[in-house]
C-alpha cells in the first residue's frame, strides 16, 4: 500500500519547464489591448496624481456651493430663475482668488508675481510641518507638535541670519540646515522621552509647542 504523504513522481516523459532552455520556451501570451487599457485606467484613477487632481476639483465644487449659498448679493434667491447670476458670482470669486494668490492682473511682471511669492512664503512652513507630521504618522507616532518644531527651527536659522555677514548663496543653505537641525533636536527630545519613560508623544509634543511659544514671547 502506497504512502499518501509520499511525493508523487512526474509522469513518464514529462519535462520540467525549468529544464528547457529559455530560447526554446514558448513565448508568453501578451495581454489583450482591452486588458491593457483597463489596467492603465485603473492605475491612473487609483494613483496619487489622480487623487490630488480629484481633491482639487472636489474642493472647487464644494467652494462653489458655499459661495452660491452664502453670497451677500442675494443671487442665490434667483438661482432657478436666473442661474447665470450665481455662476457669474462664483467666477468672479475664483478670479479674485487667483489674482490675489497666484498672478495679479496689473503691474509689471515682478508685481504680477508678488501674490505667488507671498503664497509660497506663507505655504512653505505649512508644507514642511505637514511633511514632518506625515512622516511620524507613517512610523506610528502622533506628532502634533509641528508648530513648535518650526518655531525652534526659525530661532536657529534667525540666530545665524541676524548675527552673520555671510553672502546670500552661502547664508541661505546654512540657515535652512540650521532650521532643520533645530526642529529635529526639538522633536528628538520627544523621541527620547518616549523611549526612556514611555511618555506619550501626543502629550509631550503639545506641551513642547507651548514651551516654544514661550521662548519667543
Amino acid at each position: 500500500m502506497s504512502d499518501p504523504d509520499a511525493p508523487t513522481s512526474a509522469p513518464l516523459g514529462a519535462v520540467d519547464g525549468s529544464q528547457i532552455p529559455e530560447e526554446q520556451r514558448a513565448p508568453e501570451s501578451e495581454p489583450a489591448a482591452g486588458s491593457r487599457r483597463r489596467l492603465f485606467l485603473r492605475e491612473l484613477s487609483g494613483g496619487t496624481a489622480a487623487v490630488s487632481v480629484l481633491s482639487i476639483v472636489a474642493g472647487l465644487l464644494v467652494g462653489a456651493v458655499f459661495i452660491a449659498i452664502f453670497n451677500t448679493d442675494g443671487t442665490m434667491a434667483y438661482f432657478f430663475s436666473a442661474p447665470g447670476l450665481t455662476f457669474a458670482q462664483i467666477g468672479v470669486t475664483y478670479q479674485a482668488l487667483f489674482t490675489g494668490s497666484i498672478f495679479a492682473d496689473s503691474g509689471t511682471l515682478l508685481e504680477r508675481l508678488a501674490p505667488l511669492t507671498d503664497t509660497l512664503r506663507n505655504a512653505t512652513p505649512l508644507i514642511a510641518a505637514g511633511l514632518g507630521v506625515a512622516l511620524g504618522f507613517r512610523t506610528g507616532l502622533f506628532n502634533i507638535g509641528g508648530r513648535g518644531q518650526i518655531i525652534i527651527g526659525a530661532i536657529f536659522s534667525g540666530a545665524l541670519v541676524f548675527n552673520s555677514n555671510l553672502p546670500g548663496p552661502v547664508l541661505v543653505p546654512l540657515a535652512g540646515i540650521l532650521a532643520i537641525l533645530g526642529g529635529a533636536l526639538w522633536g528628538g527630545i520627544v523621541g527620547i522621552l518616549r523611549a526612556v519613560s514611555g511618555a506619550h508623544e501626543v502629550i509631550t509634543t503639545s506641551m513642547r509647542t507651548y514651551v516654544a511659544f514661550c521662548l519667543i514671547d
